[in-house]
């Protein structure tokens, strides 16, 4: 889960980026088998296509909205 504070901003977002990274090295995940959630309101922007190449194998970062109205969620394991 990331909570970007500047998603248009290429410092914020390399600095998001690497956090996550790091997270997910240091909790024993592989970052491209990470599914990333995007917890705060921004909209989509250019560098979505980088944390998709980096994480996720490819698919397009989630956002909270996309899991409004989709009922009880469950996450198997959770990086914040």
């Amino acid at each position: 889960v990331v909570a970007r504070k500047e998603y248009a901003n290429l410092y914020h977002t390399m600095t998001d980026f690497v956090g996550a990274w790091s997270a997910a090295v240091i909790a024993g995940v592989d970052p491209r088998k990470v599914r990333i959630l995007f917890s705060d309101g921004h909209p989509r922007s250019e560098f979505d296509v980088v944390w998709a190449k980096a994480f996720s194998q490819g698919r397009p970062p989630l956002r909270k909205k996309d899991l409004v109205g989709k009922g009880a969620v469950c996450l198997r394991r959770v990086v914040f």
